[in-house]
């Protein structure tokens, strides 16, 4: 099946030619996911973002000229809305961790004094 079959029959929503799509695309598409974020779950994660976005958006897809293209664009897209999010919950999850210091301690002489911790 060509691409433009592929994008003719998933703007019907059509079954089977999604299941086809996805037998075909999804491992290439793992694996572009895979090299961008270096996590398997989390390219799983977005590599069905991606499918849902394929699907959500197929009526679209009848002035899409390169359906390769456009399902890597989305995938690169998801990756960096997926690394953005991480790294700010990752932040988050940092400052949190921060505890205010006691101000009735004696404040440290020296930044590799622990012993005033």
């Amino acid at each position: 099946m060509d691409t433009s079959e592929y994008a003719a029959g998933l703007a019907r929503a059509d079954r089977k030619t999604f299941e086809r799509f996805y037998d075909e695309y999804s491992p290439r598409l793992y694996h572009y996911i895979l090299g961008r974020l270096r996590n398997r779950s989390d390219s799983e994660d977005v590599l069905q973002t991606v499918m849902v976005r394929l699907v959500r958006n197929r009526k679209r897809l009848g002035r899409v000229e390169n359906l390769t293209a456009y399902v890597f664009t989305i995938a690169r897209n998801e990756s960096n809305r997926f690394a953005k999010s991480a790294a700010k919950r990752k932040e988050s999850t940092d400052l949190q961790l921060v505890e205010p210091r006691d101000e009735k301690r004696e404040p440290l002489r020296n930044p590799g004094d622990v012993r005033a911790l």
